[in-house]
């Protein structure tokens, strides 16, 4: 995960490791106020890439799919609200 700095308003770190790709998403609220919407959005469309590509759905979020990919979180490694199968 990255910081962002003075006049940045977002920040996504990608790292791929064994086969996995996790995302850490920063941001300013000022900027960015529901960065919820983001992740779910970002979930979402990686799923369809999956999909478009003819791969077996790897992508998912808790409860979503057939992978053991965690669902998206917040730095304090509570889950983010509002994506569909997470409480």
């Amino acid at each position: 995960m990255s910081a962002i700095t003075d006049g940045q308003g977002l920040n996504i770190t990608l790292v791929g490791y064994l086969g996995k790709l996790h995302f850490g998403l920063v941001c300013c609220r000022e900027f960015i106020p529901d960065i919820d919407t983001l992740a779910t959005y970002l979930v979402e469309e990686l799923e369809l890439l999956v999909e478009a590509a003819g791969q077996p759905a790897a992508v998912t979020s808790s409860g979503i799919g057939s992978g053991n990919v965690p669902g998206p979180r917040v730095a304090d490694g509570s889950k983010v609200g509002g994506v569909p199968g997470t409480p």
